[in-house]
C-alpha cells in the first residue's frame, strides 16, 4: 500500500484543530490514500499499519471510509473477510463534468464515471460550508439505465406538481 506520510500532521497537531476541521482533514486524507492506492484498494486496517504518526483511530478512519461510500466519493468490494475500499471519481471523460447552480450556498455536480461496476452518471449534492463546498451526498445512475429514470423523473414531476401546486394555494 502507497500512503504519502510527510505531510501528515502530527497527533498534537491533529487534536489541535476544531472538531469540524478535524473530520474535513481526515476524509481528505483517507481519500487521499484511497486515490494513491486506486488500482489495489484499500483495507482499514491497511491504513492502521500504514504509517507510525497516523493520527487517526480506528473508529474515525471507519467514519470518514461510511462518509466517503454514502457520498459515493468510495466504494467497498468484499474479498473473503476483507473489504476493500477504492476511490469512485475515475471520469470516463475529461470534459464530462458539470456544475449546475441551484443556489448561493448549494450546487449539483454532473460527472459521467467509470468503475469496475460499468459506467455511471454521478450526481453530486454539493452544499456551501465553513471550508467551502462539502459533498453531502450523490447517486449514481447506470448509463444504460439513464433514459428510462429521467423519463421516470420527468412523469413524476408532471404528475405530481398539480398536487404540491394545490397544497401552495
Amino acid at each position: 500500500m502507497q500512503m504519502e506520510t510527510k505531510d501528515l500532521l502530527k497527533k498534537e497537531d491533529y487534536l489541535k484543530l476544531s472538531p469540524q476541521a478535524r473530520e474535513k482533514y481526515l476524509i481528505q486524507t483517507i481519500e487521499n490514500i484511497l486515490k494513491q492506492n486506486k488500482d489495489m484498494g484499500v483495507a482499514i486496517t491497511d491504513i492502521l499499519s500504514g504509517s507510525q504518526n497516523f493520527p487517526f483511530t480506528r473508529r474515525s478512519i471507519e467514519k470518514a471510509l461510511k462518509i466517503l461510500t454514502v457520498s459515493n466519493k468510495a466504494y467497498l468490494v468484499k474479498r473473503g473477510q476483507m473489504i476493500f475500499y477504492f476511490p469512485n471519481n475515475r471520469l470516463a471523460h475529461p470534459s464530462a463534468s458539470e456544475t449546475v447552480e441551484i443556489s448561493n450556498n448549494k450546487n449539483f455536480k454532473l460527472m459521467f464515471v467509470e468503475n469496475p461496476y460499468g459506467k455511471f452518471i454521478y450526481i453530486q449534492e454539493n452544499q456551501k460550508g465553513t471550508f467551502g463546498y462539502e459533498t453531502r451526498g450523490g447517486i449514481m445512475i447506470p448509463i444504460d439505465e439513464s433514459e428510462k429514470i429521467l423519463n421516470k423523473i420527468e412523469n413524476f414531476v408532471k404528475e405530481n406538481l398539480k398536487f404540491i401546486d394545490k397544497e401552495e394555494t
